[in-house]
């Protein structure tokens, strides 16, 4: 069951190309991003913490007029560390990932320019470069554009309308741009 995985390892080291380099960041990446999504749309990690932080908050509240607690110092000294330790988790202080609305819509509106530049990066053919040099040139201008649509009340035409629009869009030109300069 492992030894796959072991052997992929194994020929990323012994015959090292950048394609199955690129394939496990782009796994990882994948994972990632798809964990951060789960949890955004979710909040089951959060919700677990929260369910424990309250079965918490309930047994120290039962113990703060529990008569032995008070009277001796050790335990109301042990009652009170709780009950900070308790506070402190409640803390949120560092955003791991604090993005912006407006970074957001630019990653939105890259997204599909980086899917199909993977998709051309696992491809066997001869102008891979200059293909994915042209979808640069096209994504860049698209996710600056992104970057300063304002906000509407309907986010998915940020998120989603935008980028596939524009996505389809210039494929469309290019295609079209392609073919008339076959036939000419």
């Amino acid at each position: 069951m492992i030894e796959p995985i072991v052997n992929f390892f194994d020929k990323l080291v012994d015959d090292f190309t950048w394609r199955r380099l690129s394939l496990l960041l782009s796994a990882i990446i994948f994972v990632a991003v798809s964990l951060w999504i789960y949890e955004s749309y979710t909040g089951s990690f959060k919700l677990g913490k929260l369910e424990k932080q309250l079965v918490l908050l309930e047994k120290l509240s039962d113990l703060s007029n529990y008569e032995p607690i008070q009277n001796n110092p050790t335990l109301s000294a042990t009652y009170e560390a709780l009950s900070l330790e308790l506070n402190s988790l409640n803390d949120t202080g560092f955003d791991l990932v604090s993005i912006s609305r407006e970074m957001k819509q630019a990653i939105a509106a890259v997204l599909p320019w980086l899917a199909f530049a993977l998709i051309l990066l696992f491809m066997p053919a001869e102008n891979n470069s200059s293909a994915i040099a042209g979808i640069a040139i096209a994504a860049i201008p698209l996710s600056v554009i992104g970057y300063w649509i304002p906000p509407l009340e309907e986010s998915w035409v940020n998120y989603a309308l935008y980028p596939i629009t524009s996505f389809v869009v210039c494929m469309y030109l290019v295609i079209t741009w392609q073919r008339k300069k076959e036939n000419a």
